[in-house]
């Protein structure tokens, strides 16, 4: 404000008066997208764009409806009714949207050139900043009130006149918010969902870029062979009526399910297949199609192979793991060997007009080509036993084979996918000193649509055993050493009621096809089933830890629902993660509204 002076002259008298004049106020409004690769596969320089960011998701139905106002539409309304000086910056800003500590503090220093660049005009002006961030976006914002803070050129009419953060986790000790810049009557607003699963759990975790690994594996020359084979596999030829006819034999006289099937269906329908003589072309057809699968798998696993040696040899499940790949990999090339011998023995029968069935025969073991099928795939005790050192688990989380494995594959050091680790709060008064106690925080929770499905007591029971899992293993708030617990508490919610039944059943059956499989090998089936139970086994233990900890989050009408996948029902990870996550730059409140509207200065209509 400015204080002009006057002195007015009447009929020989004088009187002096002051007139205060208001500064012209300019409001300059900054929106500032959030991360949009939480697991930096990509890596665009442009990725997080303001523009496109804070657009409707007209995809998602348990988002506010198309013809509902979003938080950046309602801004736009408020200006054109209330406010039109106002300037809404929406259109050009941009960052990589990197879920990592550098790209974020980038950003705030390209903000702050930005602003400088695009506004020169209004360096001696008064102007009102009001940043607007989602997500990781406020902690960009973070980074900008530091870069101004530290910079000469940023004008001293220029000042912060409101935060508003939308969903933002707010670091420990990254990131943290400089107030030297702010006005004194500035405002701090908060929004934030209780349902917010990246908010309150997976911000803790920055990742390492890991575009150009990703990169390297598509370029890789055993991706590309192993891609090729399965491409060849799954296009669509011309099929010869014998093999359609087959294929219906298949699919509609058998009705193979091996979940559902009874054990008198299953061994009916066996019998059913052994006897039913299948011609050269379907037989061909058969074999050959194996052989692609076993080449483009023999490639995928050289590939992994090649990529988990590069973990240190500190991790010690994973050094297991490749003994383990190695001998998986020479039983792939013993069967691609005799698939190979096969095709060649049924071309050479259909020449010869011989009884293809003589091969691999003995005197005691029936003449199916069933049989021949099962000695060309080399099926043993060894797959079985594979498969039980890949599920081992004798008590929980701590001794899970597959888990340790998961575990050192995130925290290995150079090669890990975690780089940083530190707490998060979705309540930002612990890095404030001149606004504490006067943030403005607006609780959401009950916009969510899953708030419908009377769910609340079961989240909060999953979302304090998580929480408390992370402080268990973050005491330091920088590291984490107990990933196990919390990636089991996180799988534990994907399973639905009837998925362990569905996976018992399965073993039954399969020890059943083995059995008919095997003819009269008897002692190679004992086999086989000995580990069979030992599966089993480990599969229980499974399933008891994982009752353990799953909370039945998915409401009964939507476990059954077929609108959406299981990652996208409200109450899955996905929806917590991305959906009640993305809710608050969707809609503006009215108390939020009013807020704002206090803290413009520009001229008002």
């Amino acid at each position: 404000m400015s204080e002009n002076t006057f002195k007015i002259e009447v009929g020989g008298f004088t009187a002096t008066a002051s007139i205060i004049v208001k500064d012209l106020v300019i409001d300059l409004v900054l929106f500032v997208p959030g991360t949009t690769d939480p697991v930096n596969l990509e890596s665009k320089l442009h990725q997080a764009y303001n523009k496109t960011y804070f657009a409707k998701d007209e995809k998602n139905k348990f988002l506010p409806a198309k013809e509902d106002p979003n938080f950046l539409e309602d801004f736009r309304i408020l200006r054109d009714e209330e406010f039109p000086d106002m300037h809404i910056e929406d259109q050009w800003f941009s960052w990589t949207g990197d879920n990592d500590p550098k790209a974020r503090v980038n950003a705030g220093k390209a903000l702050m050139d930005k602003i400088l660049d695009w506004f020169p005009g209004n360096r001696n002006k008064t102007t009102w900043i009001h940043l607007v961030g989602h997500s990781h976006g406020g902690n960009v914002i973070n980074e900008f009130t530091k870069a101004i803070a530290e910079n000469n050129d940023f004008h001293d009419k220029w000042k912060v006149k409101s935060v508003t953060y939308l969903s933002t986790p707010f670091f420990n000790k990254m990131h943290q918010v400089d107030e030297s810049r702010f006005h004194e009557d500035c405002k701090i607003i908060n929004v934030y969902n209780e349902y917010d699963l990246t908010q309150r759990v997976i911000a803790d975790y920055s990742v390492n870029d890991l575009s150009a690994y990703v990169a390297s594996i598509f370029e890789n020359r055993l991706y590309k062979s192993g891609s090729k084979e399965f491409e060849a596999l799954f296009k669509e030829k011309e099929k010869t009526k014998s093999q359609k006819d087959f294929e219906k034999y298949i699919e509609e006289d058998l009705g193979v399910n091996l979940i559902n099937t009874r054990q008198e269906e299953l061994e009916q329908l066996f019998k059913k297949l052994q006897n039913k003589d299948i011609n050269y072309n379907d037989r061909l057809l058969l074999w050959e199609s194996t052989l692609s699968i076993f080449n483009g798998l023999s490639y995928f696993l050289r590939l992994f192979k090649e990529e988990t040696a590069k973990a240190p040899k500190t991790a010690t499940n994973v050094q297991n793991l490749l003994l383990l790949l190695t001998d998986i990999n020479v039983w792939v090339n013993k069967v691609k060997k005799d698939l190979k011998e096969g095709i060649t023995f049924i071309k050479d029968d259909q020449v010869k007009e011989k009884g293809w069935w003589t091969r691999n025969i003995t005197d005691n073991v029936p003449y199916r080509w069933t049989y021949n099928f099962a000695q060309d795939l080399n099926l043993s005790t060894e797959i079985i036993g594979w498969l039980n050192t890949l599920m081992e688990i004798k008590t929980g989380p701590k001794d899970s084979y597959l888990f340790k494995v998961f575990e050192e594959l995130l925290l290995a050091e150079k090669h890990g996918v975690i780089k940083v680790i530190d707490d998060t709060s979705n309540d930002p008064e612990f890095q404030f000193s001149k606004f504490k106690g006067s943030i403005i925080s607006e609780n959401i929770t009950d916009l969510d649509k899953y708030s419908t499905r009377n769910k609340f007591n079961d989240f909060n029971v999953f979302i304090s055993m998580l929480e408390d899992a992370v402080k268990k293993g973050n005491p330091s708030g920088n590291e984490q050493k107990n990933i196990k617990e919390i990636l089991f508490i996180l799988v534990s919610q994907l399973d639905s009621k009837d998925s362990f039944k569905a996976a018992h059943k399965v073993l039954r059956n399969m020890n059943i096809a083995f059995a008919l499989l095997s003819g009269p090998l008897v002692k190679w089936y004992l086999d086989i089933d000995n580990e069979l139970k030992e599966l089993e086994k480990n599969l229980k233990v499974y399933k008891k830890t994982i009752a353990k900890y799953n909370c039945h989050l998915i409401a009964n009408e939507d476990l059954v629902s077929d609108d959406f996948g299981l990652m996208e029902k409200p109450g899955s990870l996905g929806y917590f993660a991305q959906v009640s996550h993305s809710l608050s730059h969707m809609l503006m409140t009215n108390e939020v509204k009013n807020e704002l509207k206090e803290s413009f200065g520009s001229r008002r209509i």
